[in-house]
């Protein structure tokens, strides 16, 4: 485990994407190899290199202690040199053997019940050239207490260090095993927004990941690698171009208490998230508007209006 947070970790190749896998799904109708790629390729474009971010608002709904609660979240893609020793923004900017290109996610969400309010939020770093999934931290606060959480990832595993408040929990480090051979199919569920738009999402296609389930919560969650099931739909509805993400996926008919997440893309490139239905705590979002700013020199009093729909 000594070279696993490492500056030398090997990033395989974008030809390990694109090259066929079979999938489970072979009752669908649709195509059962990928994943396939768009031409154009999201994370190398250089749009990312204007200085400026892609920063969506949404509103929506979760389900939290039996009721279903107004719910508003943002989601904020940009790029950032990473340090590979650190594996932190790089002040330096980009520095040759020593960073990685990397689009960060940020997501955050909050809601309130009752007496008091949930802020929470995830960072994920996918690698520009690969797609490979480098770090993810959450946290989340509320008031009773707070959560974090830092994910490393490299070829032999990952390594999670959190700190929860739960008994139990506590504080500690812990390492689980990426399944072999797949790196490049493992994916966090919390990564899905921004990895799946890398996709062809004009053409059906079908396949399986190793998906990590969400780690954004106030509780320790799982550090497993399901298999899961991505089926791209391939032509738009009435809410865009759709995917769907679960367990024993059919094109026809999802199999009863299964579950499965629906994510909707504009169907104009770069196809940010439109809609977003997930199965845990029925979580509902809908976008109210996408804009490319560099958000973090809009601090000005009045700046706010930005938000505004």
């Amino acid at each position: 485990m000594a070279r696993l947070w490492g500056a030398g970790i090997i990033l395989s190749l974008l030809a390990t994407l694109l090259s066929p896998h079979p999938c489970a799904s072979e009752s669908t109708g649709m195509e059962t190899r990928g994943p396939y790629l768009a031409t154009r390729d999201l994370f190398a474009d250089p749009i990312w290199d204007d200085g400026q971010a892609e920063y969506t608002i949404y509103r929506g709904s979760i389900e939290r202690y039996g009721a279903r609660r107004p719910l508003e979240a943002r989601l904020i893609v940009v790029k950032e040199d990473m340090d590979v020793a650190q594996r932190v923004k790089s002040e330096k900017g980009p520095v040759p053997g020593k960073t990685w290109s990397v689009l960060k996610q940020n997501y955050s969400q909050d809601f309130t019940t009752g007496t008091y309010d949930y802020h929470q939020m995830s960072s994920v770093f996918l690698d520009r050239r690969s797609g490979l999934l480098h770090k993810l931290t959450v946290s989340s606060q509320e008031a009773c207490g707070l959560t974090f959480a830092r994910l490393a990832f490299a070829d032999e595993g990952v390594r999670r260090v959190l700190h929860s408040y739960w008994d139990g929990e506590g504080d500690r480090e812990e390492v689980g095993e990426i399944p072999r051979g797949r790196r490049d199919r493992v994916v966090a569920e919390d990564a899905l927004p921004l990895w799946l738009r890398r996709l062809d999402l004009t053409r059906p296609q079908a396949f399986s990941l190793e998906v990590l389930p969400a780690q954004l919560s106030n509780r320790a969650q799982a550090l497993v690698f399901p298999r899961m099931g991505v089926e791209v739909v391939g032509r738009p509805d009435r809410h865009g171009l759709l995917v769907r993400v679960g367990q024993n996926l059919n094109s026809d008919t999802i199999h009863e208490g299964a579950r499965v997440d629906r994510y909707w893309f504009d169907p104009v490139w770069p196809h940010p998230l439109v809609r977003f239905e997930g199965s845990k705590d029925a979580t509902v979002l809908e976008r109210v508007k996408t804009m490319r700013i560099a958000y973090w020199k809009e601090n000005a009093p009045g700046d706010e209006r930005l938000l505004e729909p």
